[in-house]
């Protein structure tokens, strides 16, 4: 039996089989492209301000004339929930900073742009923080400086056209 077993990885040793290409992602070379076919505009209405707003909802006060209602996740589902989307945020804080999502490079600092897409991930991660120990005020903190990275993007970023001379 043993000498079945020596044989067996002997033969496996020797083969000239080459093992398996490590995982491409992990190793990508810079100069890799990715998809960016949907564009800035896209990426925000598709994908960050849904999961904005899954998180911005997630824990709430609201007075009405019945009195006042406390919003916050109580199962696990929601929770999670909370969580997904806040995880969802970090994704596309990475993904906006990619070669094609960037607006035209004269009209914006290019580090600045990653700096903020950067602070929207790292509010985001305060929120999946929060959502791991069930903190709904730590929650409720960090869902608004998500919005406060975003608030400060759009203050540079999103323009407005110029009035026409004939308005």
């Amino acid at each position: 039996m043993a000498t079945l077993i020596a044989g067996s990885l002997l033969q496996a040793g020797c083969s000239d089989r080459s093992p398996a290409p490590a995982a491409a992602a992990v190793d990508a070379p810079a100069s890799a492209t990715f998809d960016t076919s949907i564009d800035t505009r896209q990426l925000m209405s598709w994908v960050v301000d849904p999961s904005s707003k899954v998180v911005f909802g997630a824990v709430a006060s609201i007075v009405t004339e019945k009195g006042e209602e406390e919003i916050q996740p109580r199962t696990d589902d929601e929770w999670n929930n909370a969580r997904n989307h806040a995880a969802v945020l970090i994704e596309a804080g990475n993904s906006l900073m990619l070669a094609g999502r960037a607006r035209n490079p004269k009209i914006q600092d290019q580090q600045d742009w990653n700096a903020k897409a950067r602070a929207m991930s790292a509010a985001a991660r305060v929120a999946i923080e929060a959502t791991d120990v069930k903190d709904a005020e730590a929650l409720f903190a960090a869902s608004g400086d998500i919005y406060q990275t975003c608030t400060d993007c759009h203050a540079k970023y999103i323009f407005t056209p110029e009035p026409s001379a004939a308005q």
